[in-house]
């Protein structure tokens, strides 16, 4: 014969056929992970809490007509979608939020499972003082015992505390300094009113800093169109009265807030106008002082035109005019650049007066630096609506101010060094000029009223020049109009969006399939066992004697039931073996028959009783021996004793006539295995066994031995190399298809070419899978067995009317949990 194919583990055909036999033996399964995944989808659709959302659009479009006329520079205005959506977020605005929606105590009602809140429908209302933070999201239960008093219940880890306290009436108790319970409809407490006299309602006191940190959870605040500048707000909340209000009031708080945070700006930098006005002021009053005291000094009337008038050298003094007021200006910008070195050096910038000092000075240089570090300080002070002092981003954003500032201190350190290098040369030559003037003409010295009159000139334009700039700024504050607006306003959800009552089925529908699909795919994958004939004739050539199908009752040891039932499928199935043998040998004269399989629990017990019952009933005189000593069945398949028989023969301790026993069968007699011996393989292999089986074949016309399965030991080897009918047994969807290997082995190896097998409890519907291969097959070595298969479809069948009825379903479920 042919080598043996390799034989996978894992079941690497498909086969549609096998793949619908399994699903329809894992039907209980199917319907039970049905019923757990249905169950499911229903209790959580029925106890979940439902949860409600509700969205607000709001656009963002800060302007000022004024700042547009003005040409004011708008950074401290400008409205960016990105810090806006942040500040949103923040704790300190949510913190407003809350305060604003009153949200520090919430009502409930407890139902069985579930407890929903009373936002704005409670019958009563709580107002408290003086708390302390252990009873901070305690439940806190009320009882209107009357129509004037409240049982307060209420426990922390603690002690639990109990109080009846009077309705409308500031009380301290425990943990509360001042309480006050008050009824909304005074007429509830006078009516039967099973909502206010029900004990289970209660309230909780919240946590503000968790309160805060609840809205923060479920708001999500995102970029709608940026190019809009529009933003949506969302609010998720068990209730949808509560979504609504809260996504309301963030927008509207948002629209306060920004007003406020805007207004802030502008009067902070006008606060910094005003100190810097005032120090200027201070100067220029020195200045003027001191001018007015040399004029008086030195009875200067006009100090414009005096020189003109009394001086002859009139082109003289105009040119010294013309070289003060260039030095003038340089002198200006340097005062400029020294202010806002000062303010540069401080710890801390007042971004607020870095906008009034970048708009000072005329260098472009500066005016850009100055311009960027104010965008990195109200950067940084965006960045604290939501990270601390000590968080990594407020050191980057520090590390970049310091870098710019440092920046800003070197270019300014350059330009006063050229500044003063210009000034010295303007004031050379003023000196020059004026010295030509000294005590010519005029009668006072020049040079000295020069610097007087030259430093309250700055002074005053410095001066002039800032009031300029607040008038502009307090203008620009006047005109400042906030154009953020809600375009939809939050509603309240009468659907929740979750859970999603359809979403959760088709969830469970999903997953039912998936396991389902799953588990019958893994026991199509993993299924290796023999299931019909068609997988014995891929598998190897030995020739199929026939098969045994699936008794309709359960048998609780290998017993004779041919005898029992003769016209039933099972009878007939093994008269059909019983004309196959014949196909085998047909020689005249005794026959052995022995019967073997890989392991225990095959069947060869009951295919070696029912088969030498069958023949007995040819008029045939059968013997059956049970050489399966180390777990013999044969003495409890015909309910005999077995205190003697194959084990004490074969020592020489009893004879073949004390051990044969008769079976109520006739022409059936049997041998038991008798005790169990410590060597049955040396018995089984003795010279003994062979004059046994020569002594019984001169007696019987068929001899069958049921051997020990020859997968596990090799004791029935001999027997089967010795048999005129050697037959392998193999249970459909028990036996592993790697069994055949050990078939393979007999035949090849041990050169067992008689070998016959015999497909042992195969089902009997005839839908089923195995009947495919069943119809007249024939292998070519000059016996068929085709023929008896027809009577599994309807010409012979069990016996009728036995009145066993079909398991109800819930029973054969619990046979697949549960095995008997």
């Amino acid at each position: 014969m042919a080598a043996p194919k390799k034989i996978s583990n894992i079941n690497d055909e498909f086969d549609p056929t096998l793949l619908l036999v399994i699903a329809r033996r894992n039907q209980l399964w199917v319907a039970l992970v049905l019923i757990v995944c249905a169950s499911a989808a229903v209790i959580y659709n029925r106890y979940t809490h439902p949860v409600f959302q509700s969205n607000a659009v709001l656009q963002l479009n800060t302007g000022s007509t004024t700042a547009e006329l003005m040409q004011y520079d708008p950074k401290i205005f400008d409205n960016n979608l990105a810090s806006e959506i942040e500040l949103m977020r923040s704790s300190v605005f949510l913190g407003r939020v809350v305060n604003k929606l009153d949200l520090k105590v919430s009502y409930f009602k407890q139902g069985n499972i579930l407890s929903f809140e009373q936002y704005k429908t409670c019958p009563y209302r709580v107002e408290v003082k003086g708390i302390s933070s252990a009873i901070y999201d305690i439940p806190c239960y009320v009882n209107f015992t009357s129509a004037n008093q409240v049982k307060l219940t209420y426990e922390n880890s603690q002690q639990r505390y109990t109080k009846v306290v009077p309705v409308d009436t500031w009380v301290k108790v425990p943990l509360i300094d001042s309480l006050k319970i008050t009824v909304l409809n005074p007429k509830d407490l006078k009516s039967d009113n099973d909502i206010l006299k029900s004990n289970n309602q209660y309230f909780l006191i919240n946590n503000p800093e968790g309160l805060i940190s609840f809205v923060s959870r479920n708001l999500t605040v995102s970029i709608l169109n940026e190019a809009a500048k529009t933003i949506k707000i969302v609010f998720n909340d068990r209730n949808a009265n509560k979504a609504a209000d809260v996504v309301n009031t963030v927008a509207n708080e948002f629209l306060t807030f920004d007003v406020e945070k805007k207004s802030e700006s502008a009067s902070k930098t006008l606060a910094f106008l005003d100190t810097t006005i005032n120090r200027l002021y201070d100067n220029l009053s020195t200045s003027e002082d001191e001018l007015n005291k040399f004029k008086l000094e030195n009875s200067i009337v006009d100090d414009n035109t005096e020189g003109v008038k009394t001086n002859p050298n009139a082109g003289l003094v105009s040119k010294i005019d013309e070289l003060e007021n260039d030095k003038l200006e340089i002198d200006f910008e340097l005062k400029t650049l020294e202010v806002i070195e000062k303010e540069i050096n401080k710890k801390i910038n007042d971004v607020y007066g870095l906008i009034s000092l970048s708009s000072t000075t005329s260098n472009s240089s500066i005016t850009k630096l100055l311009n960027d570090l104010q965008t990195l300080l109200l950067g940084r002070q965006n960045l604290l609506y939501d990270v601390t002092l000590n968080s990594s981003e407020i050191k980057a954003k520090d590390y970049q101010i310091e870098i710019q500032k440092k920046l800003i201190v070197a270019s300014i350190a350059s330009l006063k060094a050229s500044l003063i290098m210009k000034s010295k040369e303007y004031g050379d030559k003023i000196v020059e000029s004026n010295t030509q003037l000294l005590n010519k003409s005029l009668g006072y010295d020049i040079i000295e009223f020069s610097r007087l009159k030259r430093q309250n000139q700055i002074n005053e334009k410095y001066y002039n020049q800032l009031v300029i700039q607040k008038a502009e700024l307090t203008v620009l504050r006047a005109g400042f109009v906030p154009q953020n607006m809600v375009l939809d306003f939050g509603t309240v959800s009468k659907a929740p969006v979750y859970p999603d009552k359809k979403v959760i089925v088709l969830s469970a529908i999903l997953t039912w399939l998936i396991i389902s699909f799953g588990l019958i795919i893994f026991r199509y994958l993993m299924h290796s066992q023999i299931s019909n004939i068609g997988d014995i004739i891929k598998l190897t050539q030995v020739p199929i004697l026939g098969f045994v199908p699936k008794f309709s009752e359960e048998i609780p040891v290998s017993q004779l039931i041919v005898d029992k039932k003769p016209k039933s499928l099972i009878s007939e199935a093994f008269r059909s073996i019983r004309a196959n043998l014949d196909f085998i040998s047909n020689t005249p004269g005794a026959k052995l028959i022995a019967v073997t399989s890989t392991i225990s629990g095959e069947g060869k017990t009951f295919v070696s009783i029912n088969l030498g019952g069958i023949i007995a009933f040819s008029e045939k005189k059968v013997i059956l021996i049970d050489l399966d000593m180390r777990k013999p069945k044969i003495h409890q398949g015909f309910d005999a004793p077995n205190d003697r028989g194959m084990s004490t023969l074969l020592i020489g301790k009893d004879t073949i006539e004390d051990c044969v026993q008769h079976s109520h069968l006739p022409n059936l007699d049997f041998i038991t295995a008798g005790p169990i011996p410590p060597n049955p393989s040396e018995l089984i292999i003795s010279k003994k066994m062979e004059d046994v089986i020569d002594e019984l074949k001169s007696k019987y016309d068929v001899v069958v031995v049921d051997n020990p399965p020859v997968g596990l030991v090799t004791d029935g080897i001999r027997l089967i190399t010795m048999a005129d009918y050697p037959i392998y047994i193999l249970k459909a969807n028990y036996s592993k298809k790697n069994f055949i290997l050990n078939i393979e082995k007999l035949v090849n190896e041990n050169n067992v070419t008689k070998l016959g097998i015999i497909l042992n409890n195969v089902e009997n519907n005839r839908n089923n899978y195995g009947y495919g291969y069943s119809y007249g097959y024939n292998y070519g070595y000059g016996y068929g067995y085709g023929y008896g298969y027809l009577y599994g479809f309807g010409y012979y069948d069990e016996e009728k009317g036995e009145g066993k009825e079909k398991e109800p379903l819930y029973k054969r479920i619990l046979k697949k949990i549960i095995p008997s």
